[in-house]
């Protein structure tokens, strides 16, 4: 797996192992674990609407340090490594006080969190070439993936039943609603039309 930080594989990789795997159990050690019969007292109090508000407060200090860095100013990388760090805590610190507080476990958001992206980008990550060469053809098939997960009626089955005059007026409605990404809401919903044209 490649690293995020380098790029270069599995040597470099602090996402699975290192300080991240290190953050996470302090994280979890903060929400869940006691010494000596106490929990540690600030997480204890704090709800889920006080971790956002920390969260939004590290994203604008993060938006800040990178203005710094394009205009040339700011004191390098190292305060925006910082900030990042404090987003990084934040994020796992919401998730501990949801699954403290709601019951959600950080399984299923990661669960959740890969099958969505397979799902939208499944033009990188999936078996077949959809000949998503550009960013606009990239960003149209996130939204219509978006799209698509958001209005399950109009999946291909359901349209498949539509005699071809009111599948016409169907599949213009689809691809109007989609900004007219014709291509590449065909190539979701009805790959046997891509058939059809060639």
């Amino acid at each position: 797996m490649a690293s995020l930080e380098t790029g270069k594989g599995d040597a470099d990789s602090a996402l699975l192992s290192g300080d991240f795997a290190r953050l996470t159990d302090m994280v979890d050690s903060l929400v869940w674990k006691a010494r000596n019969g106490i929990r540690e007292p600030w997480t204890a109090e704090q709800q889920i609407e006080d971790v956002l508000k920390f969260l939004v407060a590290e994203v604008g200090e993060v938006r800040q340090e990178l203005v710094g860095l394009k205009k040339g100013g700011g004191g390098g990388v190292e305060p925006l490594t910082s900030e990042l760090g404090d987003v990084l805590f934040n994020c796992l610190l919401l998730l501990g006080i949801c699954a403290r507080d709601l019951g959600v476990t950080p399984a299923a958001v990661c669960a959740h969190a890969c099958a969505k992206l397979a799902r939208r980008a499944s033009y990188f990550f999936g078996d077949k070439d959809l000949g998503i060469g550009s960013v606009e053809q990239a960003t149209n098939f996130w939204k219509c993936s978006k799209s698509r997960e958001q209005n399950p009626a109009l999946a291909t089955q359901d349209l498949q039943e539509l005699a071809p005059e009111d599948l016409a007026e169907r599949l213009k409605g689809f691809v109007e609603e989609r900004g007219g990404c014709i291509e590449v809401a065909t190539m979701l919903e009805f790959p046997h039309l891509l058939e059809m044209k060639k």
